[in-house]
């Protein structure tokens, strides 16, 4: 199970310069998402996945454009400033230093504790729990192309930035012994990999260039993992048997530096993936509506393609112990437009680009805002 911290936790803050985290607890609404997460851990030993939000990086330009696009691993805000009267993350949103992000770590596992304490019938093993410090920093904080070399994820040196901002985390030493972090989860097929997503050889892994970040400074390694149909069979374990062709095979893991596979099977820390979920695939658009037809049309596709990517990616010897399905329990049709909370009425709505989005957050939606389950998603579960 995976949740961003900010949908879980409210934050106070010390009112001294530079203002950090002194206190998380489990926000007075949210009670019910957190006696979820629970549930799940007690009674099917749930992992519990922590991503950091916001966790836009420590940038040299976070408040100046003008200036370069550079990752500091220092224990202090880059940009300058402080987080005080930070209390809708207008400043935490755009920079966070490393001891401002333990230090939110710190105070979560306090609020577990707090927690525990309170709720002796509902506890949150501290075991299970792991943090996520960023959710694909290589597309998030990076573009591709442009003018200045520090903003490109092709550009070598970013990487061994981004291995040192990692790596200063994780051996902070305020960090309280029972924090676990994981390494960040990388977006796919983005200069991370030896190879894309159409088999073509890269001039350098982005991965080899993180090497203590993604050896031993992290307790753990995650990833996110989209999948053509058909796509779903792990194969011989070589995707691109054939340079520059369809790869035989999308699971990601595949797709990573031998050194990195080898680090991941022996076992010995946990693996997951924290989003996991068909890819959309440009292909299916309609021509003539501009449509690619919603899981719902093909609800029992959805299903198979599912279940045969979590058995292939989960066998002994190969890719993650745990896998979360993307979006399943999660609502975003009111955040990124209103009115599509009054028009999609059954779930075959949710096609792609139905309601101008551009985007594909409804089409991987497992329900719908009156709680009406999609079929994918029943016979998936089941």
């Amino acid at each position: 199970m995976i949740v961003l911290s900010d949908q879980v936790f409210d934050l106070t803050r010390s009112p001294a310069p530079p203002c950090l985290i002194t206190r998380a607890a489990v926000g007075q609404t949210r009670d019910h998402v957190f006696r979820l997460i629970t549930q799940a851990n007690q009674n099917a030993d749930t992992q519990v996945l922590i991503r950091i939000a916001p966790s836009p990086g420590n940038f040299l330009d976070a408040d100046d454009a003008a200036l370069d696009h550079e990752l500091s691993s220092a224990p202090e805000r880059a940009a300058g400033g402080d987080y005080c009267n930070d209390a809708h993350n207008a400043v935490a949103g755009k920079g966070r230093d490393v001891s401002d992000t333990m230090a939110e770590m710190n105070a979560i596992m306090g609020a577990i504790d707090r927690w525990n304490t309170r709720n002796p019938d509902a506890q949150l093993n501290k075991e299970d729990v792991f943090f996520i410090p960023a959710n694909e920093p290589n597309l998030e904080w990076y573009t591709e192309g442009s003018a200045d070399e520090l903003e490109n994820r092709n550009n070598q040196a970013v990487w061994g930035q981004m291995d040192a901002y990692f790596t200063a985390l994780y051996n902070f030493s305020a960090r309280r012994s029972d924090v676990q972090i994981l390494t960040p989860a990388m977006g796919p097929w983005a200069f991370a990999e030896p190879f894309n997503a159409g088999c073509q050889q890269g001039t350098f892994a982005g991965y080899d260039l993180m090497p203590t970040t993604y050896s031993t400074s992290n307790d753990g390694y995650v990833w996110n993992n989209y999948w053509d149909i058909g796509k779903e069979a792990w194969g011989d374990g070589d995707p691109c048997p054939i340079p520059n062709q369809a790869p035989d095979s999308h699971h990601l893991f595949q797709f990573f530096p031998a050194a990195l596979q080898d680090r991941i099977r022996d076992q010995s820390k946990p693996t997951f993936i924290s989003e996991a979920s068909q890819r959309l695939d440009a292909q299916e658009i309609d021509p003539l509506t501009g449509l690619v037809p919603s899981k719902d049309d093909r609800p029992s596709q959805i299903q198979d393609s599912i279940r045969q990517f979590v058995a292939e990616e989960s066998a002994p010897g190969r890719g993650a112990q745990y896998i979360v399905l993307w979006l399943l329990t999660q609502d975003l049709l009111r955040a990124n437009n209103p009115d599509v909370v009054n028009r999609a009425t059954t779930c075959a709505d949710l096609d792609y680009n139905r309601f101008d989005q551009a985007t594909e957050i409804p089409w991987h939606m497992a329900y719908l805002p009156d709680a009406t389950l999609c079929e994918w998603f029943e016979l998936t579960w089941r």
